[in-house]
């Protein structure tokens, strides 16, 4: 059996080995800043090796189980499920799939060997690999954008019980003469994600139950946000923040924090709840031989998944219509020339991990016009080939960081999503914004095809998603104001139609 054992974990290791290897070139400090506080990171090895711990911890429960009779049914429709879903990650080169495959496999041969009561053992190591999937892109912007306003909110109320004065606008903190802008890694949302894995690590370790597990769970990703505000304030009030290894060491103390009051809690519980740990182990010896229709069973699933790891090749990646340059629309419009003082430089700090394979932002003032008021162009173009990656974002909707909004409404736009009207405050600076999304069929939509890569896959969508911003200032406090500026993008976006248009014909797939 112990033969078998160590084949398991041979073919395992060399089909899956995608999910072992860390793919970042970066030094040490910036590595442990992606495991720890970058969102869009999952670091897959450190939760496969956390995974593989967790069935460590229970192999003498499952050499007992062994005695169990087979779920055959169950256990080949896992094995079946995760092979599947294996060609699937290597047909679209989709590494989060091979967490997905793998899970499936590993509770599959768990039935497979040890029955019913196996499968149950292996549940949750197969649950922890759902850390190692990423969440898909325009969810994830969504929801880090969300949490980079909350943290702002919190930071900037954690700022005055100090008694320091601070103004909150967006996703910026205003101090006397400086402003700290809270960007995805300072969100808090990888370290509610890290701390939520340690608790369930917590909760394995010392065998935690009911309703005592569940408080546990529950308390964590509140306890990571409470603290990550502190971490944020921290930021703001050390000078020397902006080095990494500080900016690191910071983040690692709050994680730290963070244990140290969940393992706080869990004692108080325990005295509160009286539960101790998890039932005791049953006793038993690893069997000379495992029934060979097992073996079998489990070790070519395996073995096929190994095979398919080297014989099947990706699908190539639809072809665009047309290259897109960041040169787009660099000259005139039909009655509209570049704006000299304008700004044209996105805010890439800002905008953060939002994937495109071209980013235009172009300044225009109208030609003849007394108003010389300028109308800027924000134009961002996905790639359907960074699975990763979208321009579906909330943040491609303000010119930037710290703005709020004052208000909108809905846009009446053929073959665009979610297009809408608003008008945006930062400081003393108010603009009227009309945005929309292309190419895109919405955020449920979005989430489905990242998670099954479907855009990887001849089933990919016609064209790449397109986000478009056009805005300009309001100038001056009246509602005519208002309606002036109405009007300038009305004249504008009739002037940048042909060109829109000739981007999508650019953006279309084969």
């Amino acid at each position: 059996m112990q033969l078998a054992q160590l084949a398991y974990l041979a073919l395992a290791a060399f089909a899956y080995r995608a999910l072992l290897v860390s793919s970042s070139q970066a030094g040490l400090s910036r590595e442990l800043e992606e495991w720890f506080f970058i969102p869009t990171e999952t670091s897959p090895l450190v939760v496969v090796l956390l995974a593989a711990w967790l069935v460590y911890r229970r192999r003498e429960r499952l050499v007992a189980a062994m005695a169990e009779p087979a779920a055959w049914p169950a256990g080949i429709a896992l094995l079946g499920a995760g092979l599947v879903a294996f060609a699937w990650a290597m047909r679209t080169a989709t590494p989060h799939l091979l967490a997905v495959s793998l899970a499936c496999v590993g509770v599959g041969a768990a039935a497979v060997h040890c029955g019913t009561k196996g499968a149950r053992l292996v549940a949750l190591p197969a649950l922890l690999l759902v850390f190692a999937i990423p969440i898909p892109a325009p969810l994830l912007a969504e929801v880090v954008y969300r949490f980079q306003l909350w943290t702002a909110d919190y930071a900037g109320w954690l700022l005055f019980a100090l008694g320091r004065s601070a103004y909150v606008s967006g996703d910026q903190i205003l101090l006397a003469g400086d402003h700290f802008a809270v960007i995805e890694g300072c969100s808090g949302l990888r370290s509610v994600q890290t701390l939520t894995m340690v608790a369930l690590l917590l909760v394995e370790l010392f065998g935690r139950r009911g309703l005592h597990a569940l408080a546990i769970l529950v308390l964590a990703p509140l306890v990571a946000f409470a603290l990550n505000g502190f971490r944020v304030l921290a930021l703001i009030l050390n000078p020397h923040s902006e080095v990494v290894a500080i900016h690191n060491l910071q983040g690692v103390a709050i994680l730290l924090g963070g244990l140290a009051i969940l393992y706080a809690v869990d004692g108080g519980l325990e005295r509160l709840l009286g539960d101790g740990d998890a039932e005791p182990v049953p006793q038993a010896s690893l069997p000379a031989r495992a029934p060979r229709a097992r073996v079998a069973a489990v070790s070519g699933a395996l073995a096929a998944a190994a095979a398919m790891s080297l014989a099947i090749a990706p699908w190539p990646v639809s072809r665009a219509a047309g290259e897109i340059s960041e040169t787009e629309f660099a000259t005139s419009l039909d009655g509209w020339s570049r704006s000299a003082g304008a700004e044209e430089a996105p805010d890439r700090s800002f905008l953060g991990t939002i994937g495109h394979r071209a980013l235009v932002e172009r300044g225009f003032v109208e030609e003849g016009a007394t108003d010389a008021t300028p109308v800027e162009l924000f134009v961002a173009v996905g790639d359907i080939g960074q699975h990763y990656r979208s321009p579906i974002s909330p943040k491609t909707v303000p010119p930037g960081s710290g703005w709020i909004v004052e208000q909108e409404g809905a846009l009446e736009r053929e073959g665009a999503l979610d297009a809408r009207w608003l008008v945006m405050r930062s400081g003393t600076r108010r603009v009227l914004i009309r945005h929309w999304y292309e190419g895109t069929a919405g955020l449920a939509d979005e989430t489905a095809r990242g998670l099954l890569a479907l855009d990887a896959s001849p089933w990919h969508r016609a064209s790449d998603p397109i986000a478009v911003r056009i805005s300009t200032d309001v100038v001056g406090a009246s509602a005519s104001a208002l309606d002036r500026a109405r009007e300038r993008l009305d004249r504008f976006e009739a002037a940048v139609a042909p060109a829109l248009a000739e981007l999508r014909a650019k953006a279309a797939r084969s």
